[in-house]
């Protein structure tokens, strides 16, 4: 049958949850940039991984995605990704009820293109429809001031750092940003200490 990215994701993350060869893993990072970026915003919300494993923390980074699935019954039924939903047992309403829930930011440049910041407003209207005054608990939406379409500020800001350890002291984010995640394209996979990553630089849904 034929797989899509969604499933080759689903595979990996499985893989290093359930293996036993990652014992220590506590926390799985998923990450975008740009067409990347636009290919996790759309796992960040489909996915059922994550429904597997409630006690392993999962954070989405998105970052300078060009447009955006949105949270509705309409394009969420579109042929794209309706197999994918079909493959886990997932419909439209139960796609939207686990994304109330997950912790996502999103990220662009404050002079990016006009339009991918148009795009990102009207997606976080609509998240506030969906999710509520308290939407911005999981999720957050932030324009980097000055930066344009650059994957290492992006990365390398503070909002960024926040997100995925809060006020921890721990190393794991800067060994992750020397490491090489911001190369401009490529798929990477990092393990640190606790923690998986998950990387997507360039690449769209397939």
């Amino acid at each position: 049958r034929d797989l899509s990215t969604f499933d080759y994701l689903d595979q990996i993350i499985e893989y290093v949850l359930s293996s036993g060869d990652f014992p220590n893993v506590k926390e799985v990072w998923v990450m975008g940039m740009s067409a990347g970026g636009r290919l996790m915003q759309r796992y960040s919300m489909l996915n059922g991984v994550q429904n597997n494993y409630p006690a392993v923390d999962f954070k989405y980074v998105c970052k300078a995605i060009p447009d955006y699935l949105h949270p509705n019954a309409e394009a969420l039924s579109s042929s794209s990704i309706r197999e994918y939903m079909e493959r886990k047992g997932l419909s439209p309403e139960s796609v939207m009820e686990q994304y109330r829930t997950r912790e996502i930011l999103y990220i662009t440049g404050s002079k990016d293109a006009q339009k991918y910041l148009e795009n990102m407003d009207a997606f976080e209207a609509e998240v506030g429809d969906l999710c509520g005054e308290n939407h911005k608990e999981t999720k957050l939406f932030y324009k980097l001031d000055g930066a344009g379409h650059s994957e290492p500020s992006l990365t390398k800001s503070k909002m960024v750092k926040e997100f995925l350890w809060g006020n921890s002291q721990n190393n794991a984010v800067n060994d992750y940003i020397v490491a090489g995640n911001c190369r401009d394209a490529g798929s990477n996979i990092y393990t640190l200490s606790r923690t998986i990553v998950v990387e997507n630089a360039t690449s769209d849904i397939s």
